[in-house]
């Protein structure tokens, strides 16, 4: 089965106004750009998933044969990132998956390689 490294967006506990705005901006869907050069990314699990729509009903902890596969982590959200094996980065849209354009995936991509296999 395929596995996807997600990465997703926070805010720290004690956050800026531009911080604040470029987390709003990503959760509506706008390009993330700004929360990517902000740092709010971190890479957060491994999830093994046999498509993207797989992947995003299991990180909403919907799965029936494992019902917590994104324990103690948020649901995924608009403005994630799932990263396969080969590299590919997908953005997680108001209307579905689309490949990140290569500025995000390249910032994107080695906060996957970082994380522990």
């Amino acid at each position: 089965m395929p596995r996807y490294t997600v990465v997703y967006y926070s805010l720290p506990d004690i956050y800026s106004p531009t911080q604040g705005d470029a987390y709003a901006d990503a959760l509506m869907g706008q390009l993330p750009l700004a929360a990517i050069e902000l740092e709010l990314y971190e890479a957060k699990r491994i999830v093994e998933a046999t498509d993207l729509e797989n992947l995003y009903y299991r990180c909403q902890h919907l799965d029936e044969v494992d019902n917590h596969p994104m324990e103690g982590l948020r649901s995924m959200m608009i403005g994630d990132f799932a990263v396969e094996e080969n590299g590919t980065v997908h953005l997680c849209c108001p209307t579905g998956w689309q490949e990140a354009v290569p500025e995000m995936a390249d910032r994107i991509r080695p906060l996957a390689d970082a994380y522990p296999q």
